[in-house]
């Protein structure tokens, strides 16, 4: 039993399948810019960033940001599947016990079956299930009960599987009996609707989720029996790799005001700050990367500060400017040439305001320092405004599906002001910078 998402859902825009792997991802390696740097699943960092947020916007990493919360592993355990008519699930489950009951009428059977627990969508009679959730216990049957020659009863077993396998190979490590019990109780092959039944695997008891006893070799079929808490042989002191939540339904909507994505996804949140022009996008549909080539007449490199990097203080600030600043809402970014001899900083500020149902997405460029004043620092400032756009395209990005996830919520309007022009047609050069950045990435 476990959560389980239509094929090919998605949360805020963002796959559920991106979901999982991104959290996957931040188990692994204990580091956020693995996850917003995904790139087998987000076409670029801004996607990457937007998809971190929505996981924390839904419980899925804790407030640290680091670990995954036990609703996060749920969903990292989720299963993708087409929901299925509750009339056609509980004829599935009939027939199936009706089958079992055939089964222990034989004399000769190879199995008992002992016990059925019924858990999950189908016993809460959800009108569209997913698969049927079923503990399936077993014993051996009368000609083979306990403190009879247990070679009889594998010798029997391993003649069962190969009447449907001839070609099964004995390893000696008496698989043959798993293999014997779901052939005899499923048959050949296992309806869809069947794949969350589980035979003396004792996993669904171990969850403490409720259940139903629908089955028992002493009373038949009881689909009206009580429905428990918790499965009888359940003890919850016990620690088990399956006490993870068994989630079976999750509310996925998110209804929280946009607010700027976290800048630190430019620099995949390394501790020095630096920015690596090629890990916004792949190679060839970076257009990040590409605008910098074309504006960079040196080498540059790029740092930010956002008052959580081991990297000291930016170029013209003090330690209380320092101190202000912060991911979401004011940073510092910092080019670097000639080993320090030509720098330029720029203070960026961010904000969303909900104008009734429509997001302003502002971007306000604020004091530009340089080291020296010559021609070289004008190229300097304008790459940090691409890096700055490029971090105003995720906010936009971010902000446009959230409202989208409201379903038919309002539009974007973008802001974008500046404390002092250090060029001319630099709120032209911004506005273009973003619509670049936006219409070279797909949604």
């Amino acid at each position: 039993m476990s959560l389980s998402f239509p094929p090919n859902h998605k949360i805020a825009g963002t796959p559920v399948t991106a979901l999982k792997e991104g959290l996957r991802s931040l188990t692994r390696t204990n580091d956020r810019g693995s996850f917003v740097g995904l790139r087998s699943k987000f076409e670029t960092s801004a996607h990457g960033a937007h998809a971190l947020r929505v996981a924390e916007l839904l419980g899925l990493i804790d407030e640290t940001g680091l670990d995954i919360t036990p609703v996060g592993r749920a969903v990292m355990q989720s299963k993708s599947m087409k929901k299925t008519d509750l009339a056609k699930a509980d004829a599935a489950l009939m027939a199936l016990l009706k089958h079992i009951d055939e089964l222990n009428q034989d004399p000769d059977r190879l199995f008992t079956i002992t016990q059925v627990y019924l858990y999950g969508s189908v016993m809460r009679r959800a009108a569209q299930v997913g698969d049927i959730d079923l503990e399936i216990k077993t014993d051996r049957g009368p000609r083979y009960a306990r403190g009879t020659n247990f070679q009889l009863f594998l010798d029997a077993c391993l003649a069962c599987v190969r009447s449907f396998n001839p070609n099964y190979h004995d390893d000696g490590m008496t698989r043959e009996i798993d293999k014997a019990a779901e052939y005899l109780i499923f048959g050949k092959r296992r309806s869809p609707l069947l794949k969350g039944a589980q035979i003396d695997s004792h996993q669904l008891e171990l969850i403490g989720a409720p259940c139903q006893l629908i089955y028992s070799a002493s009373n038949g079929i009881d689909l009206g029996a009580p429905i428990l808490n918790a499965h009888p042989d359940y003890n919850p002191t016990e620690v088990t790799t399956h006490n993870t939540p068994q989630l079976t339904t999750m509310d996925t909507t998110i209804m929280a005001i946009p607010e700027p994505i976290d800048a630190r996804f430019i620099s995949k949140y390394r501790r020095d700050g630096r920015i690596n022009e090629g890990d916004f996008g792949p190679y060839g549909s970076n257009p990040v990367a590409r605008m910098l080539r074309q504006i960079e007449r040196f080498w540059n490199s790029f740092t930010l500060f956002s008052g959580s990097e081991e990297n000291g203080i930016p170029f013209g600030s003090s330690k209380s400017e320092s101190k202000q600043l912060n991911p979401r809402h004011r940073i510092i970014m910092e080019a670097d040439a000639f080993h320090g001899s030509l720098r330029t900083s720029m203070v960026v500020e961010r904000q969303i305001d909900m104008v009734g149902n429509d997001a302003v997405v502002k971007l306000h460029i604020g004091q530009v320092r340089s080291k020296r004043r010559k021609t070289p620092e004008q190229t300097q400032a304008q790459s940090l405004l691409i890096l700055a756009s490029a971090i105003h395209s995720a906010d936009r990005l971010h902000a446009r599906r959230l409202l989208e996830a409201r379903e038919g919520s309002g539009k974007i309007i973008p802001s974008i002001t500046f404390e002092n022009d250090f060029a001319d047609q630099t709120p032209q050069a911004a506005s273009v910078y973003t619509d670049i950045i936006l219409s070279s990435i797909s949604d």
